[in-house]
């Protein structure tokens, strides 16, 4: 969690959106300048080569995580390509988001080739509901133990810009498999199929980004056969969308 990381530095939490501009203009500037040198808030750099250059040009395509508001009204407002997480914007807030980011690309002049939406899920194919259950269920549960351990390790902080994470403790530790499973594409290849037609309805993404293993506990060889039937049963019907 991003929070424990600038704790850790003993960096305030309301400088990261400035550090974070300013390190991927730095950035960008490494890859595109035969020397680079910087001056700037948070990185001073003397004049420096970055050897070896990407071999793409200008630079590799760079896509940025846009989980709340601002950070989709920025990469919208840059052309950045964007990526969004379905467990960290359930429901009606994935599409919000989403919305967001076009809105500002196209106010900004961006053209529409520009755009690029990546969405992530986490993704089982099983034959049914109750196996889906029975095989992700303590996995994904998992995931939001870690949640809850590293929020709390947060509130060591009690400065405003850290309030937010025992609301985030609070309410992860309530949570159920049936609050979890539609932030999901899980059940049989059919199930699966007839939710991404309708997230692809409502977002228009263009790339779908599927994370097999929610919460890391789940048997490498469960992952591998949900793996499979989604390649085999799942992505030849999605993949004229």
């Amino acid at each position: 969690m991003i929070t424990i990381h600038f704790q850790g530095f003993n960096v305030p939490l309301e400088e990261s959106r400035a550090r974070f501009e300013e390190a991927l203009m730095l950035i960008k500037q490494a890859w595109t300048q035969e020397t680079c040198s910087f001056d700037g808030k948070f990185f001073q750099v003397p004049p420096t080569a970055l050897v070896p250059k990407p071999l793409q040009k200008p630079h590799p395509p760079l896509r940025i995580a846009a989980n709340s508001p601002e950070t989709a009204v920025f990469a919208g407002e840059l052309g950045y390509s964007v990526f969004v997480a379905s467990p960290i914007n359930p429901g009606a807030k994935l599409t919000e988001q989403v919305t967001l980011y076009r809105r500002a690309l196209g106010s900004a002049g961006h053209p529409k080739s520009r755009e690029d939406v990546a969405i992530a899920f986490p993704v089982y194919v099983a034959d049914n509901a109750a196996q889906v259950r029975h095989e992700v269920e303590s996995s994904f549960l998992n995931y939001f133990r870690a949640i809850i351990h590293q929020a709390g390790l947060g509130e060591r902080d009690t400065s405003p810009a850290y309030a937010y994470l025992r609301e985030m403790r609070q309410r992860v530790e309530k949570i159920t498999w049936e609050q979890i499973e539609p932030m999901a594409l899980f059940g049989s290849p059919a199930t699966c199929i007839e939710k991404i037609e309708e997230i692809y309805a409502q977002c228009q993404m263009d790339q779908l980004i599927c994370w097999f293993n929610p919460g890391g506990l789940i048997p490498h060889r469960h992952v591998l056969t949900t793996m499979r039937r989604f390649a085999e049963e799942v992505m030849p019907v999605v993949r004229s969308l």
